[in-house]
């Protein structure tokens, strides 16, 4: 599958949608181009696509503390470049910030992982600590990762041999029942310091996955078995 295709299956789009750049190991022009299809607002973090001339379309805001953009350019453009100062955030945050402040209830974020370790694990908690706010969905070249919480319940059509995962977060997932994968769950407590809930496989369509308390990540990605 397509990482748009995934896209489509896991978050497929609720209202107003942003779409942000962040300043990690940048994505694939096509898997840029496929999430910006039906964006309504496309925020880059501070350098994030630079030189914005060489993405499919340049950002409608870059906002950050520009401690790696520098000054912005004056090429007016209709880019509006916003400097957004103060430590206490990262600038993956304040393109969230801005993005729910902008009415949008999705943000599909790109960028995010790979390179520095820490940044990553910072960004892998964005789904968690922003969904009061947002519904974050973490997309890279090779997977699509969303939030599932407490009464959430979830059917996807995946094609069987899908690569899946789960990673619990924050005080972990209670009663989490997991149907249509080859190793199933049944009113499962996960934990961070739990035993291993990644590298599953769908066997059956459609995959269910429900969680009573707590929350996790669920990852899908593009690859089969092999």
């Amino acid at each position: 599958m397509k990482i748009a295709h995934i896209l489509d299956i896991l978050a497929p789009r609720r209202g107003r949608r942003a779409v942000v750049l962040c300043d990690g190991p940048p994505p694939a022009a096509e898997t840029l181009a496929s999430c910006l299809h039906h964006d309504d607002l496309f925020i880059a973090t501070d350098a994030a696509g630079q030189p914005f001339t060489k993405l499919s379309r340049p950002p409608d805001v870059v906002i950050g503390d520009f401690d790696t953009l520098g000054i912005p350019p004056d090429d007016n453009s209709t880019t509006q470049f916003i400097h957004a100062i103060g430590q206490n955030t990262t600038d993956s945050e304040k393109a969230l910030d801005h993005a729910a402040q902008a009415g949008c209830v999705d943000a599909v974020v790109l960028g995010a992982l790979g390179g520095l370790f820490d940044h990553s694990l910072s960004n892998a908690a964005l789904p968690e600590r922003f969904s009061w706010l947002l519904n974050v969905i973490l997309v890279s070249d090779d997977d699509v990762t969303i939030r599932v919480a407490a009464g959430d319940q979830g059917f996807w059509d995946l094609p069987p041999q899908t690569l899946i995962s789960l990673t619990p977060v924050g005080p972990g997932a209670r009663g989490v029942d997991f149907d249509g994968v080859r190793w199933p769950l049944k009113g499962a407590d996960l934990s961070w310091a739990g035993a291993s809930t990644i590298s599953n496989h769908v066997v059956d369509t459609p995959t269910r996955l429900s969680v009573s308390g707590g929350s996790l990540l669920f990852t899908v990605r593009k690859g089969l078995v092999p």
